[in-house]
């Protein structure tokens, strides 16, 4: 479903299928539920992350173009030139790729001590590092590569689908492209909503499922 189908099948069971600044806020709840649920579902099946996940391609800047420049990243050859979406925490898991853009070159994580060694060797050499600070990807030690391929479950999808090609589409109508979510999650996201939120059921009984759903007030 897109953030416009989800929300208005709701707003139908809220009596507020024609209030669109309603329709708009409900997204968020929409975000925080998809969240929750994909936690819990790839803490049993942690296989099925695919099902979320996109892949976006962010621009890189030489870090010396940068004012003002973090000092966390003055050490680094290039950066993301915008922060990267939040990723949904997931035990360890923060990002499922980061590399070339071919999809096929996964980049070594390593902090600024010890890209030198890792980057040394007629081998090692042809592979970048990359580390994560401050919500950017910092590459070393090649200045002059455009693009890096980042694959991951993003909190606010709607943000990523803006970098999901090159060059990225900031006016994407990200409100009728579909989320990425599998079947069931998403029919729990709306039981959810309407129950726990709303203390509603939904209209149409083939809307919802019978799973079972952990609450909590963990904070995304």
């Amino acid at each position: 479903m897109t953030p416009n189908e989800i929300t208005t099948l709701l707003a139908m069971n809220l009596g507020k299928e024609l209030d669109v600044p309603f329709k708009k806020a409900m997204y968020e709840r929409v975000k925080y539920w998809r969240a929750t649920l994909i936690r819990q579902t790839l803490q049993a099946h942690p296989r099925e992350s695919h099902y979320f996940q996109q892949s976006i391609y962010l621009p890189l800047v030489k870090t010396n173009t940068l004012e003002p420049l973090d000092p966390r990243l003055s050490a680094w050859a290039a950066v993301t030139s915008i922060e990267v979406p939040l990723p949904i925490r997931i035990a360890d898991f923060i990002f499922s790729y980061i590399g070339g853009v071919d999809g096929k070159s996964p980049w070594q994580y390593a902090n600024i001590g010890t890209s030198a060694y890792l980057t040394a060797g007629s081998y090692a050499g042809k592979f970048p590092t990359i580390n994560y600070i401050n919500r950017r990807i910092a590459v070393t030690p090649w200045p002059d590569l455009e693009y890096v391929m980042v694959s991951g479950i993003f909190n606010s999808p709607e943000e990523a689908m803006i970098y999901e090609t090159r060059p990225p589409e900031p006016n994407k109508d990200w409100w009728d492209t579909d989320i990425p979510m599998s079947g069931d999650v998403e029919q729990r996201v709306i039981q959810c909503i309407l129950s726990v939120d709303y203390q509603k059921t939904a209209q149409k009984k083939d809307e919802t499922d019978d799973h079972q759903v952990q609450v909590n007030n963990e904070e995304l």
